[in-house]
């Protein structure tokens, strides 16, 4: 059983709910044997086919500033991959940290059609994680692509979009 903390370890900490520093010890001789259903994760070349599918949807996670390229912090290229589209994750987080409430970000993403592939990046991974989660626990097709936008730029022939 895996769970997302919503609102994350800071906020169970300072609710007072348990903790442990204690490593739990495997009982018995069983292996644990992991088997993916369906991948959750896409490469490069997933997205770059993706850009030519009508089906699919790609989704910038990052701030409307970075998704435009009016302001880029970290990489030598601005804008967004061909074709996605902009929903920042912080739309979907209150100001204490946790998820918005479910109608707010059923809100955010009323637009898109559960019937087509998702697929999430940002710039590095980690906040486009988070729109994957949700959209995931909204019963949505999708994948994140892990390696973001710091990997679709060390590839010559990628291109960002502005605007």
């Amino acid at each position: 059983n895996i769970y997302i903390l919503n609102g994350g370890y800071r906020l169970w900490q300072k609710n007072q709910l348990p903790t442990s520093c204690e490593l739990p010890s495997a009982s018995g001789t069983h292996k644990l044997q992991l088997e993916e259903e369906t991948p959750i994760y896409c490469t490069m070349e997933y997205v770059k086919e993706a850009i030519n599918d009508p089906n699919a949807i790609l989704i910038d996670s990052r701030e409307e500033r970075r998704y435009t390229g009016e302001y880029e912090p970290l990489y030598a290229q601005k804008g967004h991959i061909p074709r996605a589209i902009n929903v920042p994750y912080q739309r979907n987080i209150a100001s204490n940290g946790q998820l918005e409430p479910l109608h707010i970000i059923q809100e955010n993403f009323k637009h898109l059609d559960k019937s087509r592939e998702i697929i999430t990046y940002c710039g590095s991974g980690i906040n486009g994680a988070i729109n994957f989660a949700i959209l995931d626990e909204l019963g949505y097709d999708v994948k994140l692509y892990v390696g973001s936008v710091s990997d679709w730029i060390t590839y010559e022939e990628n291109v960002l979009e502005l605007g």
